[in-house]
């Protein structure tokens, strides 16, 4: 199951609004975006905000199911976020895992730290989710994906006018990256599963080792690492790889871990005669006078 909701927040600083007022705002006309004079006391809202709830849906990825979006924006603060839930264990961990990494997202998006101080619109913005199946901790490609999310007025706490029916298409929506050819640190890494998590993304294919390097440290073999990877800071250990399992695994992806062998083989391959071994592979211009 995964979650996605789309919020805007005025990041405009505050002393800049109180010395500079804006003098536009927008407005959705035959469903399109046009600008206006602000005129008395009227709301203000941003192009991205009419966008939003203007002509077509605006939600990336695009739900498959019926979506309605109400024309009316509210303000709130990630302050006023509050989680209720019938899950218990083990799912209510990863829920709880789940929803801190919204917050998460939501802080990230926010230029003036200071926004917390505003006025908004409600006083609670109360998240209710509701699991069908608290034990499926791990995705597989049988697993259902599929959510709805209705968002509707309790007096003062929460937003109206929004509902979403939303079901994967495709069970498998994967991406490569190879870290054989070309390095990359944990951090950047982290990165590309944040980036899949928002396009909904669920299987990182990490093609770790090829013939240029192998970068993957195996304690049972450490040569493999040892004379394969770029540079002795270029590496993947153990613990480095199940945290960033983990990581992926909190943010609805799984990771499937390409090692090349016995094909594609080659640095990394190279210390058997040192070790008083045979060598482990043949040189590729010997395979290919065998194949001619």
């Amino acid at each position: 199951m995964y979650i996605h909701y789309q919020a805007q927040i005025n990041t405009l600083p505050i002393c800049y609004r109180k010395s500079h007022p804006p003098q536009w705002t927008w407005e959705c006309i035959n469903q399109r975006c046009e600008r206006r004079h602000i005129k008395g006391g009227s709301a203000l809202v941003s192009l991205a905000t009419c966008s939003m709830l203007c002509g077509s849906t605006q939600l990336w990825p695009q739900p498959t199911g019926p979506v309605t979006l109400g024309s009316r924006a509210v303000t709130f603060n990630h302050h006023q976020f509050q989680l209720e839930s019938n899950a218990y264990a083990p799912a209510k961990f990863l829920l709880e895992k789940a929803f801190a990494n919204f917050n998460d997202n939501v802080i990230s998006l926010v230029e003036n730290k200071d926004y917390v101080r505003e006025k908004t619109d409600i006083h609670k913005f109360l998240i209710s989710v509701t699991i069908l199946q608290s034990g499926v901790v791990r995705l597989k490609l049988n697993t259902d994906e599929g959510y709805s999310i209705i968002v509707k007025t309790h007096g003062n706490k929460v937003l109206k006018g929004a509902t979403v029916e939303d079901n994967p298409v495709f069970p498998y929506r994967g991406l490569m990256v190879d870290t054989s050819r070309n390095f990359m640190s944990m951090e950047s890494l982290k990165k590309v599963l944040v980036g899949m998590s928002a396009s909904k993304l669920n299987v990182f294919h990490w093609h770790i080792t090829d013939s240029q390097s192998f970068p993957l440290v195996v304690p049972s073999v450490p040569q493999l690492a040892i004379t394969g990877a770029y540079g002795s800071g270029m590496i993947y250990s153990p613990e480095e790889v199940k945290a960033l399992v983990e990581f992926a695994r909190l943010r609805g992806i799984r990771v499937v871990l390409e090692v090349d062998t016995p094909a594609h083989a080659g640095n990394g391959w190279t210390w058997g005669p040192q070790e008083g071994k045979t060598k482990l592979i043949k040189d590729k211009y010997v395979l290919k006078q065998n194949n001619t």
